[in-house]
């Protein structure tokens, strides 16, 4: 099988860095690193093996979370018809929810990619 393509969530790296920041207030910077180093292992992993971890359909459609680094956890939607795996944060929706956008994963006439959305209040109900 030919590996998949990783695509990040446009957060992701924010992620990472606040994650260490966080880990390095208690632990120290080298902790922080191997604990990010760990995390980007476990994505680098998923070009290979994109169908593993627990399924989440009760959350979203396809997704998929696997443990990492101790304590952290990596969230993943695999789209086998484009071999792609669609990796964020929930972190990253979180803020957006609060902020009034919500990020997704589109299909359209130039390829795919991840796409910001306003939405508002009416739009959950």
């Amino acid at each position: 099988m030919s590996p998949y393509r990783i695509v990040r969530h446009p957060l992701l790296a924010e992620d990472l860095i606040s994650i260490a920041l966080l880990i390095a207030e208690y632990a120290g910077a080298a902790i922080a690193l191997r604990k990010v180093g760990e995390i980007e292992e476990t994505i680098g992993k998923l070009r290979r093996v994109p169908h593993v971890g627990s399924i989440r359909d009760h959350i979203a459609p396809g997704l998929r979370a696997i443990p990492t680094a101790g304590k952290g956890v990596v969230c993943f939607v695999v789209d086998d018809e484009l071999k792609e795996v669609l990796v964020f944060t929930q972190w990253a929706a979180l803020v957006h929810y609060a902020h009034g956008t919500c990020w997704h994963f589109a299909k359209g006439d130039h390829g795919a990619g991840w796409a910001q959305t306003a939405y508002n209040d009416a739009t959950l109900h």
